[in-house]
């Protein structure tokens, strides 16, 4: 049964999201021990080492920590502590969170309401939000889908399948860390510059799975899978990250819009290049269609997962 603990864990997260906790979210939690750590090492003069010294501590403090806690769980009768890592696991997963969170700027949208719709997409992404327009902040929501398919969702699985809750969560905490510190900017550039590197090289694979499925998911929706293809093949490189592209630009070709383009960071519009083609105007229709692609996508990985380890724990 402990085989197919990722299994319970998106069960969980599918139905139940992110319930009402009397204590921050674990990844919160990580949140909160990086910029702890962060502030700490400002008196680290090489910040290349400030930041491996921070990128390790992280690692090693969230690995401990899961570990730990799933040693208590053991306390108990087999079921409960099923039941619990499986409960802690679903906390790196965030497939019904990301759809109800980016849902709150669909529904501001279908309102006419800009400055709700501003509001809420900025506790989504990075980017600045105020000065965004209709088209903007739709194209922004779902990038944010697209992207976080793969980082919150199929990587962290990935990591599960393998490695168990431990590797899940040092998965999510490399990510956070990215997040956080990852920026090509003067303050971060080496200072994240290691948290920076081990996320791509964790989401190598991954990001590729990831498109995969997105082909897969377009094929069964009957969108247009064979245009997902082919730009995912000519566009997944046009994002500066080696990874989250595969995902983005397989949504674009499958819905048949165009992403990327001028966007807004710290104060500066930056210049990215296009995703896609704008075969059809943005419209809160593809945000919905975004949806059934997330989903349909997760549960094509989760089966996929659960057929190996499946005829693999039946051959031996």
């Amino acid at each position: 049964m402990n085989d197919f603990l990722f299994l319970y864990a998106f069960l969980i997260d599918i139905i139940f999201g992110d319930p009402p906790m009397i204590f921050p979210h674990p990844i919160v939690m990580i949140g909160k021990v990086i910029t702890f750590l962060e502030n700490i090492l400002t008196t680290v003069k090489n910040r290349k080492l400030a930041g491996l010294i921070l990128l390790l501590t992280v690692i090693v403090i969230t690995f401990i920590s899961v570990y730990g806690l799933k040693n208590i769980f053991k306390l108990f009768d087999k079921y409960t502590y099923l039941l619990l890592t499986s409960i802690l696991g679903s906390f790196t997963l965030s497939i019904r969170s990301l759809h109800l969170e980016s849902k709150k700027v669909a529904d501001a949208l279908a309102k006419n309401d800009l400055v709700s719709a501003r509001i809420n997409l900025s506790f989504i992404v990075s980017r600045d939000t105020k000065e965004l327009q209709n088209r903007d902040i739709t194209r922004s929501v779902i990038e944010t889908v697209s992207e976080n398919l793969n980082d919150g969702i199929i990587a962290p699985l990935f990591y599960f399948a393998i490695g168990g809750v431990e590797a899940a969560f040092v998965y999510k905490a490399v990510n956070t860390l990215d997040s956080m510190v990852g920026y090509k900017n003067s303050k971060y550039l080496d200072f994240g510059f290691f948290s920076a590197k081990l996320d791509d090289i964790l989401n190598f694979i991954p990001a590729r799975l990831s498109g995969i499925t997105i082909l897969l998911s377009a094929f069964i929706l009957q969108y247009d899978w064979k245009r997902a293809f082919n730009v995912m093949v000519r566009d997944h490189n046009n994002i500066e990250s080696p990874n989250s592209g595969w995902s983005e630009s397989a949504v674009a070709g499958a819905l048949r819009i165009q992403l990327g383009g001028p966007t807004p960071y710290f104060g500066e519009w930056k210049d990215k290049p296009f995703i896609g083609d704008e075969v059809e105007a943005l419209t809160l229709t593809h945000i919905k269609k975004s949806y059934f692609i997330l989903y349909t996508s997760s549960v094509i990985f989760v089966l996929i997962i659960f057929l190996i380890k499946f005829f693999a724990l039946k051959n031996f």
